[in-house]
């Protein structure tokens, strides 16, 4: 196994395929070891920080996962309307809709709090 911190693009290039050939391997072996190792570099947190969700897109992405449509929102947002407001960014959150969100779709509360403006109508 020849450990290298990874520094650049190319050196992530050849990390990630050799992690793709690590894959399948067996705990307790060498192999795995080493999967395990380049699966923990920073390198990518480091290059291409995330950053924190937005609030919509957060229960965006918790309705995907789950594959709830606008009528599965209702409970965690109020009625059909305040639901389509809301997905369409013109309304913002309600203290109410945030516990509601964090319980049921376990969505953290520091995402849904965040100030992001709303939609102006035209």
């Amino acid at each position: 196994m020849n450990i290298k911190v990874i520094q650049t693009n190319e050196d992530h290039k050849v990390a990630l395929e050799r992690l793709m050939t690590l894959a399948n391997a067996s705990p307790g072996s060498a192999e795995y070891d080493e999967c395990q190792l380049l699966a923990l570099e920073d390198y990518e947190s480091r290059s291409f920080p995330m950053g924190m969700p937005t609030p919509l897109g957060a229960i965006e992405f918790a309705m995907d996962q789950r594959q709830l449509g606008q009528a599965e929102m209702v409970p965690f947002l109020g009625d059909i309307d305040t639901v389509r407001a809301v997905l369409d960014g013109r309304q913002a959150l309600t203290l109410e809709m945030i516990r509601k969100l964090c319980t049921g779709l376990q969505i953290p509360d520091e995402i849904l709090i965040q100030d992001v403006p709303v939609k102006v109508a035209a």
